[in-house]
């Protein structure tokens, strides 16, 4: 734990861990460990001015937690605000973490996670 009290990634996750940054239209760019999370996230992070992750529902799969959420933003050129659902997947094996996936396509996230989407 940090002196904080925050539990720190390294602690939580698995050796060489997969994360997965899952856009529109196949693209995809994969990292690994706790520097490719911080370096996947700053990627990501460096098209917006500002971005707030608001958490609207949970859900569990065995050794898989699926969080949708919705991503409000500002795009860094033009100061274009933004609004979208997006979701991650946790996915855990002897309570360590194996991967994350973070999709914009919420239906994509669930039917990873094995939870079929429900209909509209």
């Amino acid at each position: 734990m940090g002196e904080d009290g925050t539990i720190l990634l390294g602690e939580l996750a698995a050796p060489g861990f997969r994360v997965r940054m899952i856009g529109a239209g196949g693209f995809e760019g994969t990292f690994e460990g706790a520097e490719g999370f911080t370096s996947g996230w700053l990627d990501f992070l460096d098209a917006f001015e500002g971005l707030r992750i608001i958490a609207e529902e949970m859900f569990e799969s065995g050794d898989t937690v699926v969080d949708l959420v919705r991503l409000s933003a500002r795009t860094a050129r033009g100061g274009v605000p933004l609004s979208t659902e997006s979701a991650a997947v946790w996915h855990f094996s002897e309570g360590k973490l194996v991967e994350v996936e973070f999709h914009l396509d919420r239906e994509e996230a669930l039917r990873s996670a094995g939870i079929e989407p429900a209909p509209d």
